[in-house]
Formats: structure tokens, sequence, C-alpha cells
């Protein structure tokens, strides 16, 4: 992954390595399918807890009604 090449040498520790590499890909998954990385894992972080709640992937979450997903749309 070349965004975190660099970065990835001063993380701390080989499982703070595997976290950040785990939400850089979920930011770089949103920017491909146009949405809005911030409100993507505002909702996921916010729900994921809630056993009831399917946790939609970000290719998932940009075919929601922006009143669903609370406009994720770039």
């Amino acid at each position: 992954m070349a965004v975190g090449r660099k970065a990835f040498l001063f993380v701390g520790s080989e499982r703070a390595g595997h976290a950040a590499a785990i939400y850089y890909s979920l930011v770089e998954s949103c920017k491909a399918n146009k949405v809005n990385p911030l409100t993507y894992l505002t909702y996921i972080l916010s729900n994921a807890r809630n056993k009831a709640t399917q946790l939609p992937t970000p290719n998932e979450f940009s075919g929601l009604s922006a009143a669903h997903a609370g406009g994720c749309a770039i």
C-alpha cells in the first residue's frame, strides 16, 4: 500500500499497524465508491455494537438514500 508505507514504520506496534491498514483501506474504498469517509466511519462506529443492524460495505453504503445515510454522497 503506497499510502501508508512510511507511516507504518512509526505506528508503535504490529497491532497498531494492522489497525492503521484497516482504516486506510476503508477510507480508500469510500473514495473509490464516492462516499464521504467521515460519514461512513461515523455511521459504522456508531452502529457497530447494535447486533440488529447489518453494517454496509462502502459500496452498499453509496447506494443508500441520502436520508438514511445522512447525505453521504460527495
